[in-house]
């Protein structure tokens, strides 16, 4: 027995022996892309420092023990582990090492790697947009990307919102921040004449959101610094749709809601009889609950459809939608009748020609809000319930009653603005040499806004005036053009730069008529030619402009390290002469953990960035010419 046990031993050494002989091992490397011999790929005994390097044919070879493990390494290559298991002869394929660098974002005047960005941006895709009952601009943003606040300024349908990035940035200048739609900063703002207590027309309700295929909002200054004199409130750049290459795809949605007002938010009035006792009254025969005659069901509807097609050439996209939004407060709503086309085509293999166009026409019907005296609201919260609405021959009441009748103001009063608005845009698009491409970008943006208001002698505002009428016209304009050149270089795979430059300039230009009347014959005539005075009249023109250069640079190291730099210049017509000029450089870098060896254990976390960022950035939502000493004329 002991015999044996003595001879296992012995055979178990000789193996063991044997098997960490070191035997000599060749071979060669080439790549599964092109089937061509690697040279330069480090093959090495794991666990140790040993190894080699294949020559310029891929051809290696090294001694290793017959039990070893080889680990063959190239910079852009996945890494191999392979077994000797006794072979002599080992070949290897090595396959390219996909980087996940995410989704492409829109950033100023290029796109990146969403993973290679260093500064601070927040993206917001289709697939969040879809299903919301909000369907303007900013609606659609609230509660979609931190340190992005959005405030309703009034409840009025189309009515304009109050968008905030990080808070505040001026006491006296704007706080909103800069529109950019695929690529061209566009007219935003409040263009109404008729002051309705904070119910403004929102020049971004007349854009479609159905169209918008993402939303990148730029927060910190090195982000937003490409943008200079109008970054300092945040950039939010808008990307839409364009047409799909490889299918034709036809998409019919519609929806329909209702809103009301909750019955918390309602308050809690005194019925005729709590009046009654309050007062020391004894009016019988009416109880009239005021906030009911003015408050709705309102409905809300939207119908898009659209159609996205292509081939390797040429993409199309092209849809129409009708948005209608009832307020809650009678008598108020939003209409919205919107088109759009975008159209791209290979005029050569690295010539691209594109364009779109965005025509809207928009209704808004408004009553006056609850800071003034003759509003519905303030009107219906005041009114004793002792009241009726109507005289008995059907005519509104207004005897005792101590404020304007709110029905009476519903019905009678008229307040429209209508809304013509068309954007449109062609660009071409030029790659040249090698990693060179050249945009020049053209757009017109153009907002026709026509107010109408017409207070009748049934109303407490029109008897006053035996009947009131204004009319307000707004003309906006905003001319775009720039010029970009940009350059791509990878070098050794490892070290890869971006460089770019442009040049823009703007051209703005704002023409308003107000006028306003009194004193018409009778309620079926409600323009001013039929008026018997004018109260007031007034004509404005605004032309301003801006001329800017800019420039970035980039540089990222195996997409770990990454470097960023800024630098903008604006000229324009609301600085000073001896201040023409504004600069605003900014730098960033960021270093990406996850491509760290030791994080490459950690599979929950996906991706792991540390950032740091400066810069400079302006406000130029300022009164224009403010430098100058004008002369104003007026009685």
């Amino acid at each position: 027995m002991r015999k044996t046990n003595f001879l296992l031993l012995m055979f178990s050494l000789f193996i063991s022996s044997l098997w960490a002989q070191t035997i000599p091992v060749s071979g060669t490397v080439t790549s599964a892309s092109d089937k061509m011999p690697m040279p330069g790929v480090t093959v090495q005994i794991k666990g140790t420092q040993k190894g080699s390097i294949t020559d310029i044919n891929g051809t290696y070879k090294l001694d290793a023990p017959a039990n070893a493990t080889l680990v063959f390494s190239f910079v852009g290559m996945k890494f191999q582990e392979v077994p000797v298991e006794g072979r002599k002869q080992i070949d290897v394929i090595m396959d390219e090492e996909r980087v996940d660098l995410g989704e492409v974002v829109v950033v100023g005047y290029s796109t990146s790697s969403k993973k290679l960005i260093s500064g601070s941006i927040s993206t917001v895709n289709e697939k969040e947009l879809g299903n919301l009952p909000i369907r303007t601009i900013d609606g659609v943003l609230q509660g979609k990307a931190a340190g992005v606040s959005v405030n309703q300024n009034s409840g009025t349908p189309g009515g304009r919102n109050a968008i905030k990035m990080r808070g505040g940035s001026s006491i006296n200048a704007s706080n909103q921040p800069l529109i950019v739609v695929d690529g061209v900063p566009v007219i935003t703002g409040n263009f109404g004449q008729i002051g309705y207590s904070g119910q403004e027309i929102d020049a971004m309700s007349d854009l479609n959101p159905d169209d918008i295929e993402s939303f990148t909002i730029l927060k910190d200054a090195s982000a937003t610094a490409i943008y200079g004199s109008r970054a300092s409130n945040g950039v939010i750049l808008i990307t839409t749709k364009k047409g799909n290459a490889q299918r034709t795809n036809v998409n019919l949605s519609t929806s329909y809601g209702w809103q009301t007002m909750p019955a918390e938010r309602i308050p809690h009035l005194m019925n005729a009889a709590q009046w009654n006792e309050f007062k020391g009254t004894d009016v019988q025969g009416t109880d009239t609950d005021w906030m009911k005659e003015i408050l709705q069901v309102a409905p809300t509807s939207n119908t898009e459809l659209s159609v996205s097609s292509g081939n390797d050439k040429t993409r199309l996209y092209i849809s129409g939608n009708l948005y209608t939004q009832d307020g809650t407060v009678k008598s108020t709503a939003f209409n919205r009748y919107s088109g759009r086309v975008n159209v791209d085509h290979k005029l050569l293999k690295d010539l691209t020609l594109g364009a779109g166009v965005s025509m809207t026409y928009s209704v808004n019907h408004r009553v006056e809000g609850d800071q003034t005296t003759y509003g519905p609201l303030p009107n219906a919260l005041s009114e004793p319930a002792i009241y009726p609405v109507y005289n008995p021959d059907g005519t509104y009441y207004e005897g005792n009653l101590p404020y304007a009748n709110p029905v009476a103001i519903i019905n009678e009063t008229k307040n429209v603005a209508y809304t013509n608005r068309n954007n449109g845009n062609i660009y071409l698009e030029y790659k040249f040499l090698d990693g060179f491409t050249f945009t020049t970008k053209w757009s017109a943006d153009v907002y026709n806004l026509r107010e109408h208001e017409y207070d009748p002698i049934t109303t407490a505002q029109g008897k006053k005036y035996n009947g009131l009428g204004i009319e307000g016209t707004t003309y906006v304009s905003n001319l775009v053009g720039s010029n970009v050149l940009q350059y791509v270089k990878t070098v050794n795979k490892v070290h890869n730069f971006e460089a770019m430059a442009g040049f823009s300039f703007e051209k703005y230009a704002r023409r308003t008529t107000y006028i306003e009347a009194r004193d018409f014959p009778n309620e079926d005539f409600q323009y001013i030619t039929s008026a018997g005075t004018i109260r007031a009249a007034s004509a404005t023109a605004l032309d301003r402009g801006m001329t800017s250069y800019f420039g970035q640079f980039k540089y990222n190291y195996m997409y770990k390290y990454i470097f960023t730099l800024t630098a903008r210049a604006d000229g324009s017509s609301k600085f000073g002469s001896n201040n023409r000029f504004g600069y605003f450089p900014a730098a960033s870098f960021a270093w990406r953990l996850t491509e760290e060896p030791f994080m490459k254990s950690v599979p929950v976390i996906s991706d792991l960035k540390i950032r740091t960022s400066f810069g400079l950035t302006g406000n130029d939502g300022i009164d224009d010419f403010a430098s100058l000493g004008l002369y104003k004329g007026g009685y």
